[in-house]
């Protein structure tokens, strides 16, 4: 009978610092580089375990791949999943936690295991953030900056490496991670209501509600001549708009108005809309979407007349922290001729 080879894949985030103590603070800064972070740095790793033999006669089975998947939480999973590797195991005590050691390691713990049927272990690490141990609070209060719905940059924080992966291996990580966030909170994910939650909220994510962040979604606009020589201010209004806040997740709802003045160009009304959702569809605070409009529709318009007005309520003051429902947060964009105060009273004229 002919050999075959079946393949049971994981998925571990963990934590490491990488640090030879024999170098200088200066040589593993500069070899290990962020990797030396001594605050620790985090990554996301894939593992696909092959398991080769003969199959059995009576079950059918190489291997119960449900054993195999027992075997591979047990002895990988459990102890190296969201652990800091130098601080948390004790495999990596005294061994500098590289990935290439990582794999040493998993493939010496499954061979005692699996004996001859181990015929090729992969891993593959796939992204990385930096993961705080025990964040200096009096230099950086975390509570303090989502309360008081700080901003630190003007375009939306995206790492360098944030489309290595596809849309669909996003998916399958957020699926795995709130799964454990839902099992952390208690929840019974065996219950019908509940089971099929993690796969729906990575695709809302992807697919829906953060689809801004993929510069591919970026809506496709054509400006068209101003043919009817139309020179006054276009306005267009209420345009509904969902966001969620960056400090907690939860909705940023409510009302964008804008206004342009055509420096012979026009843009169907349609695009304005779409490009207000594009900028919205992310993690956002709402002084940069309102900048990230007017910056937008100036490229676009080829035009410095450009006025935003943003009114929106934020569920993380009304639902949590100081649970005001009665507040609502106004913010502006004035550029070119809407800086002065006669043009920028006839536009507030119209929203009245």
């Amino acid at each position: 009978m002919e050999k075959i080879t079946v393949i049971r894949a994981e998925h571990f985030n963990a934590a490491h610092r990488l640090h030879n103590d024999n170098w200088s603070d200066e040589k593993n800064k500069a070899f290990f580089g962020k990797c030396n972070n001594p605050n620790y740095h985090g990554h996301n790793y894939d593992l696909e375990v092959m398991v080769s033999g003969h199959v059995d006669p009576e079950s059918g089975y190489l291997i119960d791949m449900k054993v195999l998947s027992d075997l591979i939480k047990s002895e990988i999973l459990d102890c190296f999943d969201h652990k800091n590797l130098n601080l948390d195991t004790v495999e990596f005590k005294n061994l500098n936690p590289t990935a290439e050691n990582i794999a040493v390691v998993i493939y010496d713990k499954l061979r005692l295991k699996l004996d001859q049927k181990l015929n090729y272990m992969k891993l593959k690490e796939i992204s990385s953030s930096t993961l705080v141990d025990e964040p200096n609070v009096e230099a950086y209060n975390f509570d303090l900056v989502g309360d008081d719905h700080i901003s630190t940059s003007y375009d939306t924080p995206i790492r360098s490496d944030a489309f290595d992966i596809s849309d669909k291996e996003k998916k399958n990580i957020i699926e795995r991670h709130f799964r454990a966030i839902m099992e952390t909170l208690g929840l019974d994910l065996t219950d019908d209501s509940l089971s099929g939650t993690p796969h729906r909220v990575a695709k809302m994510y992807i697919d829906e509600i953060f689809y801004g962040l993929n510069p591919k979604n970026k809506p496709k606009v054509a400006l068209f001549e101003n043919k009817y020589k139309y020179n006054e201010m276009l306005v267009e209004r209420n345009i509904t708009f969902y966001s969620n806040c960056e400090h907690h997740f939860v909705p940023i709802y409510g009302n964008v108005h804008v206004a342009y003045n055509s420096s012979g160009k026009v843009i169907g009304l349609s695009k304005i809309i779409r490009i207000v959702d594009y900028f919205a569809r992310r993690p956002q605070v709402q002084e940069r979407l309102t900048n990230q409009i007017g910056n937008e529709l100036m490229n676009i318009l080829e035009t410095e007349d450009v006025a935003v007005i943003i009114d929106a309520k934020h569920l993380c003051v009304s639902s949590r922290g100081i649970k005001d429902d009665s507040s609502a947060t106004t913010t502006c964009f004035y550029n070119g001729q809407f800086q002065d105060e006669y043009t920028k009273a006839e536009f507030h004229k119209y929203l009245d």
